[in-house]
């Protein structure tokens, strides 16, 4: 989507778009390329999913694949696709090639020029919420750089952020590129193999294009593949648009995972004990 300008006043020029909100001084007073200082409306370990039991799901349902390709759409600053790798990452050690890369992409040019600079912001109340699943980001997460402290009301939402390097090793697992939501699913070539996260962008989009991005899921999708949404998407009821079309959910417990088959399926799950 554009970025829009909502206002300006006392040389300060804020700007909005579907991911972010950011201010221009906040930008040019760290200069530094990739280091814009963002707040964005993702963040790492996003609380309305469980990515620990996706990432354990993902290890025993595609057990028999040689290959799991993963996709970011509306992928905003990488936020989700680093969490998508570092899960996995924590679930299988080291054997995790055949999950790699995670194909990201969002429609904003500004956007991915972020996500593609080698930088991330990652705020303090991140870090406490990851390390109750056991997880240290500092692990995956490097050189960190303090924002200045702005006593402006205006420049609450900074104080409390700090940009971050990932290390090497997790920069290699997702590769960012700009593009949007529909043109990426319809190049998708699926053998039941596939992990798409679509996550909290739907109510951003008109009624007839998200009911293309669920067709055309149908479309592509084989059985065994998997749709992941945020709880923002319920606005859209697209629960029930994906029920509609051929997808289920795998775990009753987890409303934003849907697989591409036959909702029969979940009761083999249940009688083998496999429901998380």
């Amino acid at each position: 989507m554009n970025v829009q300008k909502i206002n300006a006043q006392n040389n300060i020029t804020s700007f909005k778009s579907a991911h972010r909100v950011y201010d221009t001084r906040l930008v040019n007073s760290f200069k530094s390329f990739g280091n814009k200082y963002v707040h964005t409306t993702t963040n790492l370990f996003r609380e309305d999913f469980d990515w620990t039991n996706l990432a354990r799901y993902i290890s025993y349902h595609f057990a028999d694949k040689s290959k799991v390709n993963a996709y970011s759409l509306a992928c905003s600053d990488g936020s989700e696709a680093y969490t998508y790798a570092i899960s996995l990452i924590e679930e299988v050690g080291q054997n995790f090639s055949k999950y790699f890369p995670i194909k990201a992409f969002d429609i904003d040019y500004e956007t991915i020029d972020y996500a593609k600079s080698g930088r991330i912001n990652v705020y303090g109340g991140e870090f406490n919420v990851v390390k109750k699943l056991g997880i240290d980001l500092k692990k995956y997460f490097i050189n960190p750089f303090l924002p200045k402290q702005y006593s402006n009301d205006e420049m609450y939402l900074y104080i409390n952020s700090a940009s971050y390097e990932p290390t090497k090793e997790l920069r290699s697992c997702v590769e960012f590129n700009q593009s949007d939501i529909l043109t990426e699913l319809k190049k998708i070539k699926d053998d039941g193999n596939s992990v798409v996260m679509c996550r909290n962008v739907m109510p951003y989009l008109s009624p007839e294009y998200v009911d293309e991005i669920v067709q055309t899921a149908k479309e592509n999708l084989k059985e065994g593949s998997l749709f992941i949404t945020g709880d923002y998407d319920h606005r859209c009821d697209i629960e029930e648009k994906l029920f509609n079309n051929g997808f289920y959910r795998p775990f009753i417990n987890n409303n934003n995972l849907f697989e591409r088959g036959d909702a029969k399926k979940l009761i083999n799950r249940l009688l083998m004990g496999y429901l998380i």
